[in-house]
């Protein structure tokens, strides 16, 4: 094992004490998912690999739904684009697999349950007080045509400002959005293109 990977499975296993500390100060029914492989069919397994939600959540108002609980550096969303070109300061975001995303819908399309990610973001060894919340549904909109056609973009980037707290997952947080970044990706991804593929 080394340092690196040790340094992972701290921040994990702080991740899910304090994802599962959050339900039950809000009175969340969860249960947790063990990820042994002979705990899933041998279908899903090999269609999922390392990609499997942690926990099954449930919640007023949404129902039962997947969580797949992760500690993530925060970054800044599209950081060149916003301070070199729009003369703004980029709003913090966390960057997610493309591939991940891909095969979370494609376990709700087999299972009929949603998936939700909760991120955590981290600094070094220790995780944040605090936990976003982001129906993998959603991720389609900041994943324009470029992110299926260029190896460069294997991630999608998604603000703290879209998702939601514990405590308000059944708000619709975008039916008040100002900012519309979602609708904008795809001009800040040509804007970053022309900058760095002169």
């Amino acid at each position: 094992m080394t340092k690196e990977y040790d340094r992972k499975m701290k921040l994990k296993e702080q991740s899910e004490k304090l994802f599962r500390d959050k339900c039950d100060d809000n009175h969340f029914t969860y249960l947790y998912i063990d990820q042994s492989q002979m705990k899933f069919s041998s279908t899903l397994w090999k269609d999922m690999a390392s990609k499997r939600p942690d926990y099954i959540l449930s919640v007023p108002h949404i129902g039962s739904i997947f969580v797949d609980v992760k500690a993530k550096e925060e970054r800044l969303f599209y950081k060149d684009v916003f301070v070199n070109y729009l003369n703004k300061q980029p709003p913090k975001a966390f960057r997610i697999d493309l591939e991940e995303v891909e095969k979370f819908k494609k376990l709700q399309n087999e299972t009929s349950m949603k998936v939700w990610f909760a991120i955590m973001p981290h600094q070094e060894e220790t995780v944040a007080n605090e936990i976003f919340f982001f129906p993998v549904d959603k991720a389609d909109k900041f994943i324009p045509i470029q992110h299926y056609d260029d190896p460069l973009w294997n991630y999608v980037q998604i603000p703290e400002t879209c998702f939601s707290d514990c405590g308000k997952l059944a708000y619709n947080k975008c039916a008040k959005c100002q900012e519309k970044y979602c609708e904008k990706t795809k001009e800040y991804i040509s804007i970053w293109e022309k900058q760095h593929r002169k």
